[in-house]
């Protein structure tokens, strides 16, 4: 089974303290949608309203294509309404504490992950295709480039370190 999701991001409904840097990375990137692109061993972030693309981290560390069976040791922890819709909730460990969301209807279509303790993602269901009607979709956009590291203070740094 193959399928694309946009990535949207949750308004955030705390603000923690952080530096004037990272609050600036937030006001820029924050509720912006972006894709994932898994190529040759490195994550991108794209965020197409943006026109900016970074290089997030790599398969030594953890930023690899998840794989089919990724969630066969998770823990299921319920059902839940989360914006409105009832979805499944499965835990499972990896570099932290993660939490994914999919619909709990028939489809079980992928509805989020919350990467503790501060990475929440969730998907827009409006993408989701169970087939590809686009190959180029998964065509890795000229901007994205490795040299451009995603900055310090977004989630990618430590994986990169």
């Amino acid at each position: 089974c193959f399928f694309f999701l946009m990535i949207r991001r949750p308004p955030r409904s705390t603000q923690s303290r952080s530096s004037a840097a990272s609050d600036v990375y937030k006001r820029q990137f924050q509720d912006t949608p972006c894709t994932h692109f898994v190529t040759e061993g490195k994550r991108y972030l794209h965020f197409p309203e943006k026109n900016d693309c970074c290089y997030c981290c790599d398969s030594a560390h953890g930023c690899d294509v998840l794989k089919p069976d990724w969630l066969s040791a998770a823990q299921y922890t319920g059902n839940s309404r989360q914006d409105g819709i009832e979805v499944e909730s499965w835990t499972i460990q990896g570099l932290q504490k993660n939490i994914y969301y999919n619909t709990a209807d028939e489809r079980r279509i992928p509805f989020g992950i919350d990467q503790q303790p501060n990475n929440k993602v969730f998907y827009n269901l409006g993408s989701y295709q169970d087939s590809i009607a686009d190959p180029s979709v998964f065509r890795l956009p000229e901007i994205c480039r490795p040299e451009n590291t995603c900055p310090t203070f977004s989630v990618c740094t430590p994986l990169r370190d």
